[in-house]
C-alpha cells in the first residue's frame, strides 16, 4: 500500500486534486464495505497514513475511518479506535 499513498500524495504535491481525490476516496470507501477483510484492511491503513501525511485532511476522511468502528471484523475496528485516539 505504500506505493498508493507516495502516488496520492505525488498528485496532491503542487496543489489539491479535488476530484482524483475524491474519486479516489469513493473507491476506498467502496473497499472498505466489501466482505473481505484482507481489501478492507489495506484501504484503512492507506486512508489513514494519508491523513497522517496530511494529504486527506477532511472530515469526510475522519468520518469514513471512525464508520470502521461499527465494521464486523475486530482488527479494523482496533486500527480505527487506535487512530481516534491518537496512539499513532
Amino acid at each position: 500500500y505504500a506505493y498508493v499513498v507516495t502516488d496520492i500524495k505525488t498528485a496532491n504535491r503542487k496543489a489539491r486534486d479535488q476530484p482524483l481525490n475524491r474519486a479516489l476516496q469513493n473507491h476506498v470507501i467502496h473497499i472498505l464495505q466489501e466482505p473481505s477483510s484482507v481489501g478492507a484492511k489495506y484501504a484503512l491503513r492507506a486512508m489513514i497514513e494519508l491523513y497522517r501525511r496530511q494529504v486527506w485532511r477532511d472530515a469526510k476522511t475522519v468520518n469514513v475511518i471512525a464508520s470502521a468502528l461499527f465494521c464486523p471484523h475486530p482488527k479494523l475496528r482496533i486500527a480505527a479506535l487506535h487512530f481516534l485516539l491518537g496512539a499513532h
